[in-house]
């Protein structure tokens, strides 16, 4: 689970956000309502009884509603205020004010003002300034709504809206646990604090490239609010120098996108011209030949509100990872074929990698790179079994061309020449490809392991040219490394270089005998390309695992700047559909009640 403190998880649902100036936050949305008289602390008395007897069916489980408003958090809720001997949270209807104007910006964070009450909290507020707060029942469940919008919002920032188990099976990231019984406990003392909108901020993503998402979906909900959409019919290919009827349309778009200057000569395809569109061309996963064809025309029709959904759910998934990272940590971008190396939260190093095809993706999931293999042997999955064995079929030689070996399922090596490959039936194939290590091997020179149930790892590749493409879906599911050494250099040079090298040469059988000099420390360059020199398949085991991070974004911050992917394994819309669905409450109080620690 998430390693949330007590304090941060009293501050989930403290409900005591940064007040903020009142005229000046909510004018335009409460108003008419200066001068405003502040409603009386609810004591034990009729009042109390008015928000017990709103709350009850929700402590029973027979209704999820109070007054026809929907309790997103109706366990949360209930059970904070009975806690509370049903008392209220907000008498300070200016301090709620800023509340609200704390909700509103959830649509900032990518997500949506209305799962949080956000107009039934403006219409009840309007309705009761203008009446002194003089009717209790009002009151009450004005209290109430901005308690659950509160909870709902603070679990929203640190977990997601969306649940990611229900999108795919692999999925083991944590979620994180509130302990309500921490959390009412010290409730009192975190309401006078009034400091939630500023504690709030601090539950998203400690990611920069979070933050500059966020900056990003800010500019494009801009355009897709204030410009008109057009498309930009296709009139065929355009290259430097050429002009074309779509030239005006185009430098339009990219200057709305910020590619191209306003004082660029747009009479022709010029030379700045020419650089806008390689720009954007290598921001949109496009060939960046600088050359205008159907793909890049089809791109700049993506309208500016797909972009924003883009975005959003892309920060969605930036909340998904655990708030419990380590200083220094890999992400895999799928989406991105990339590979990100971060350290206190930044970007340090990068390096472009190869994943599963569309019909064996690369999973989800998370875990940690423990050892690093070299000269590795390759076993051959199964489900590639049949390609093997139709190309032995076609050419005799190539199961000793590619330095092939069989073995049987215990692991004792079967002599190849005693297999009629023209009779095999691949279904029925009982042995195992191995292939030995050398400058050709499928896994190259260099391989990391990281525990899993998936078989899958991080490898080099002697197929190097693959990397010249765009999209890189070539693998049967593991990952693929464009410069493994210099990730392997890396990880090595995180850890004790003296005990790796000393496991090296106990591996080989070369420990120095006691008597003589301790075994000399090596640099981790050098250490490496001492242990691929040896031929022999070697494990490095590193005493400082690294944190690796499987994920899928198709748009994200590369370095500053955005970068929109393609979905290549079509999982985007998907996640629009649940990101923007209206949240669906439960009256099953044991099932959510299940989802906490009491």
């Amino acid at each position: 689970m998430k390693n949330l403190n007590s304090i941060s998880l009293l501050l989930i649902i403290g409900l005591s956000l940064q007040a903020m100036p009142f005229k000046n936050t909510l004018a335009s949305e409460l108003s008419p309502m200066t001068d405003v008289a502040q409603a009386p602390s609810i004591g034990a008395g009729p009042e109390n009884t008015i928000f017990e007897s709103l709350l009850e069916p929700l402590l029973l489980g027979e209704t999820s509603k109070i007054a026809e408003l929907s309790i997103i958090s109706p366990y949360l809720t209930s059970h904070l205020y009975q806690k509370r001997q049903y008392l209220s949270l907000w008498n300070d209807k200016d301090y709620a004010a800023s509340v609200i104007e704390t909700i509103k910006g959830a649509d900032d964070e990518g997500l949506f003002k209305e799962d949080y009450h956000y107009q039934d909290l403006i219409s009840i507020y309007r309705a009761q300034a203008l009446n002194e707060w003089q009717d209790p029942y009002k009151l009450a469940q004005f209290d109430i709504l901005l308690t659950d919008a509160v909870i709902t919002y603070g679990i929203h920032l640190i977990n997601g809206k969306v649940n990611p188990d229900t999108l795919g099976k692999t999925w083991n990231y944590d979620e994180a646990v509130i302990k309500l019984g921490t959390v009412i406990k010290e409730l009192n003392t975190h309401i006078q604090a009034q400091d939630v909108a500023e504690r709030l901020s601090q539950f998203n993503p400690q990611l920069t490239p979070y933050y500059e998402l966020k900056s990003a979906l800010k500019h494009y909900r801009q355009l897709a609010d204030n410009q008109t959409f057009t498309n930009i019919d296709y009139r065929g290919v355009v290259k430097a120098g050429k002009s074309s009827p779509m030239l005006p349309s185009i430098a339009q778009r990219l200057m709305l996108l910020n590619y191209l200057s306003p004082q660029a000569d747009i009479t022709h395809f010029s030379p700045a011209f020419v650089t806008a569109i390689t720009s954007y061309q290598t921001a949109h996963s496009l060939n960046a030949d600088g050359i205008i064809g159907q793909g890049t025309i089809d791109s700049l029709n993506v309208p500016f509100s797909r972009r924003v959904d883009q975005i959003r759910i892309n920060m969605e998934r930036a909340r998904w990872l655990s708030a419990d990272l380590t200083d220094e940590y890999i992400i895999i971008n799928l989406a991105g074929y990339a590979l990100w190396m971060f350290k206190d939260g930044q970007l340090d190093w990068q390096t472009d990698i190869i994943i599963g095809k569309i019909n064996s993706k690369t999973p989800l999931f998370k875990s940690r790179i423990s050892y690093l293999v070299v000269n590795p042997t390759w076993t051959v999955p199964r489900s590639i079994n049949r390609e093997i064995i139709a190309k032995i079929q076609r050419d005799p030689d190539y199961i000793e061309k590619k330095h092939f070996m069989l073995k049987e399922s215990s692991g004792k090596a079967f002599n190849i020449d005693k297999i009629d490959w023209e009779s095999v039936n691949p279904r029925a194939f009982k042995y195992w490809f191995v292939q030995k290590p050398w400058k050709n091997n499928a896994l190259g020179q260099v391989k990391f392991i990281f525990p899993n149930r998936h078989a899958i790892y991080l490898h080099d590749t002697p197929t190097k040219q693959l990397f010249e493409h765009t999209d890189r879906a070539f693998s049967h599911g593991c990952i693929r490394v464009k410069n493994p050494m210099v990730l392997a250099e890396k990880l090595l040079a995180r850890n004790n270089i003296t005990s790796i090298d000393k496991a090296l040469k106990i591996q080989n059988g070369k420990l120095a005998k006691p008597k003589q000099s301790p075994i000399p420390s090596s640099p981790a360059d050098e250490l490496l390309t001492q242990s691929i020199a040896m031929g022999e398949t070697q494990k490095l085991y590193l005493d400082n695992p690294m944190e690796i991070l499987i994920m899928y974004w198709t748009a994200a911050s590369n370095d500053g700047e955005l970068i929109f992917y393609h979905d290549v394994y079509k999982r985007d819309n998907k996640l629009i559909d649940l990101l923007k669905a209206p949240l669906i409450t439960t009256t099953d109080v044991a099932a959510e009640e299940r989802s906490f620690k009491l």
